[in-house]
């Protein structure tokens, strides 16, 4: 099992928990990026950061047919915590103070 990790402004990759062996570290997650073949159905996804203005963004559909292939799914901060609080009757986690504002 693999933890995904879609980090950008909210989070500095330098901080100690990124560095662990099973996480990889992902830029501002955009949409399509939750189809990439190096996440697999036993994997959990953290999305953090995400572009809003730049490219597409994460739409929901994505976050739901990842769910569905098995993959488990935790928002924080930015358009993680945003993308939580909207898809927790579905079965997303969220952490964090924004996500329970």
């Amino acid at each position: 099992m693999v933890i995904h990790v879609f980090v950008g402004p909210s989070l500095p990759r330098s901080e100690p928990q990124l560095a662990a062996a099973d996480v990889r570290v992902w830029p501002p997650a955009q949409h399509g990026d939750l189809f990439a073949p190096e996440i697999s159905s036993d994997d959990t996804v953290v999305l953090i950061d995400g572009v809003y203005h730049q490219a597409p963004a994460l739409r929901h559909k994505e976050i739901l047919a990842a769910m569905g292939r098995g993959i488990r799914m935790v928002g924080a901060a930015s358009i993680g915590a945003l993308r939580a609080a909207e898809l927790a009757p579905y079965g997303m986690h969220g952490v964090g103070r924004i996500y329970a504002a």
